[in-house]
C-alpha cells in the first residue's frame, strides 16, 4: 500500500479483502481525535488519562462516520467530474488510504512519553525550556506532515484506481470532495467571523 498503492487497491478489490477495513478505519478515527485534542489544548480541561480514554471510545466512532460521509463526498465529487465508481470501492479506497495515519499512532506512544501532558496544554513550560524537547517536538511533527502528504497521495491514487482515471485526476476529485464538505460551513460561518 505504501509504495504501489493502485495495484494494491485493485488487488484488495478484486479478491474482496475486507477484514482490515474497520480496523484502519478505526484508527484514523483515534488519530484524528487525538490530534484534535492536542490542537484544541483539551489537557487544560481534562487529565491525560481522560483524553487518551476518550480517544479510544470516541475515535472509532468518530472514523466511522467521517469515513462513511467523506466516502459519499468523493463520490459525488466524482459524479461532478462525470466519474462512475461503486461505492463500495470508493469506501475500500478511502479505507485503504489510511494505512500510514494507522502506522502514525505509533508516533504516539515515544511522544507520550517524551512530552507526556504537555501535549495537550496551552502552556508548555517543560518544552519551551528546552532545546533538545523543542527539537524533538518539531521531528515529531514532520514525520506527522511527511506521514500525512503520503497518505494524500496513497488516496489520490486509490480514489484514481476505482474511478479508473489518472492520480492527478483522483488528487483533483479528493480536493473537490473537501470542497463540497468545508465550503458550505465556512460561507455560513463567514458572517460570524466579520462580525466579531
Amino acid at each position: 500500500m505504501w509504495f504501489r498503492p493502485r495495484e494494491t487497491v485493485r488487488y484488495l478489490l478484486d479478491y474482496r479483502v475486507k477484514r482490515w477495513i474497520y480496523v484502519l478505519v478505526c484508527l484514523n478515527g483515534i488519530s484524528h481525535v487525538l490530534d484534535r485534542a492536542s490542537n484544541k489544548s483539551m489537557g487544560d480541561d481534562m487529565s491525560l488519562s481522560m483524553i487518551l480514554l476518550f480517544s479510544l471510545l470516541i475515535g472509532p466512532i468518530a472514523g466511522i462516520i467521517g469515513w462513511i460521509i467523506f466516502s459519499g463526498v468523493i463520490r459525488l465529487a466524482g459524479k461532478i467530474l462525470k466519474l462512475e465508481a461503486d461505492g463500495r470501492e470508493v469506501r475500500a479506497a478511502v479505507a485503504w488510504s489510511y494505512v500510514p495515519i494507522a502506522w502514525s499512532l505509533l508516533l504516539w506512544i515515544p511522544a507520550l512519553l517524551i512530552f507526556k501532558d504537555e501535549l495537550f496544554l496551552s502552556q508548555t513550560p517543560a518544552i519551551d525550556s528546552s532545546p533538545l524537547l523543542m527539537s524533538l517536538l518539531l521531528l515529531f511533527s514532520l514525520f506527522g506532515f511527511i506521514i500525512f502528504i503520503w497518505h494524500v497521495v496513497i488516496l489520490s491514487k486509490s480514489v484514481g484506481e476505482v474511478f479508473g482515471c489518472s492520480a492527478w485526476k483522483g488528487l483533483g476529485t479528493v480536493v473537490l470532495g473537501f470542497m463540497i464538505l468545508y465550503v458550505p460551513f465556512l460561507l455560513i460561518l463567514l458572517p460570524f467571523i466579520l462580525l466579531s
